[in-house]
Parts: structure tokens; C-alpha cells; sequence
């Protein structure tokens, strides 16, 4: 079966996302087990004062609490971390559509970003030295993103080795 980059790629993002849910699922069954244990630990009427007893009945209501807790979170931050990359992608993808460069509001026309929010992303950028700003005649800052070329400019590309000794032949 002949397979594009871009299918693979929803087909990953895909398995992580089942990824994320069931370790949410699994988290939420742990936590409602670990709370009912719990719960009728202390609601029982028997007496539950020997350590034997009382120890064993906490730990296995507590830890199963624990863990599901502790899955829920990091389903989150997984969940939260995945979506972050798609919309890098998708913000990548557009500008070099738009060859290499985009506007606050291009960024907002293409996507579902409000003005502010564009701007917002766009800035965080250039922050981390993604994009860099140019301004042009009319003030509009126009964010530019280092790598993104054209396929022609791909194209005049010089290599290395024409650049290193050519002036030398």
C-alpha cells in the first residue's frame, strides 16, 4: 500500500490521541476505584483498628488513586503537547504556502486565531528565533520563517563545494 507523508502522519497523530485517551480512561477508572475502596473503608461498620487490617485496605484504595491521578495528568500534558505541534505544523505549513513569510492577519484569515491571538503566536516565535520580523513600506510587520524557501530558490542553490573552491579554480 503506497502511503503519502501526510497520511502517516494523521495516522500517528491518530494513535497518540487513542494513546491519550485510554490512559485518561484508565486514569478516571483508578480513581473512581481507589475512592470507593476509600470511601467504604471508612463507611464500614466493622472494626478496622488492627494495622493488619487498616494498613493493607489504604494502601489499596490510595494507590490506585495515586496512579490514576497521575495517569490523568500526563494524558493532559500529552494531550496538550500534541495539539501545540499541530498547530506549529499548520502555521509552518501556511507560510510556506505563502512563501516563507506571514501577516498577523493572514494568520488569522487562514486559520480560527483571533487578530490577537495570531499576533500572539507569531511573537512567541520570535522569541524562540523561528521568525524574525521585517516591516514593510505601509508599518505591517511581516513575520519571516528561516528555512522556508521556494522550490526555485531551492533550486539556485549552490552547494558547499562550489562555494568553498570556486574562487580558487
Amino acid at each position: 500500500m503506497n502511503t503519502t507523508p501526510k497520511q502517516t502522519e494523521s495516522q500517528r497523530t491518530a494513535r497518540e490521541a487513542a494513546k491519550e485517551l485510554t490512559m485518561l480512561v484508565i486514569g478516571i477508572a483508578l480513581c473512581l476505584f481507589g475512592v470507593i475502596l476509600l470511601a467504604g473503608t471508612f463507611a464500614s461498620d466493622s472494626d478496622l483498628t488492627l494495622l493488619s487490617e487498616l494498613v493493607p485496605l489504604l494502601v489499596l484504595s490510595i494507590l490506585p488513586l495515586i496512579v490514576g491521578t497521575w495517569l490523568c495528568i500526563t494524558a493532559r500534558k500529552r494531550t496538550k503537547r500534541r495539539k501545540a505541534d499541530e498547530l506549529e505544523n499548520q502555521i509552518l505549513q501556511l507560510a510556506q504556502q505563502l512563501g516563507g513569510s506571514l501577516t498577523t492577519a493572514e494568520l488569522a484569515m487562514h486559520t480560527s486565531f483571533s487578530f490577537s491571538e495570531a499576533q500572539r503566536i507569531l511573537d512567541a516565535y520570535v522569541k524562540m528565533k523561528i521568525a524574525f520580523i521585517k516591516i514593510s513600506d505601509n508599518g505591517t510587520m511581516i513575520y519571516e520563517f528561516e528555512g522556508l524557501i521556494s522550490q526555485e530558490e531551492k533550486q539556485r542553490a549552490q552547494s558547499l563545494k562550489e562555494l568553498i573552491y570556486s574562487p580558487w579554480e
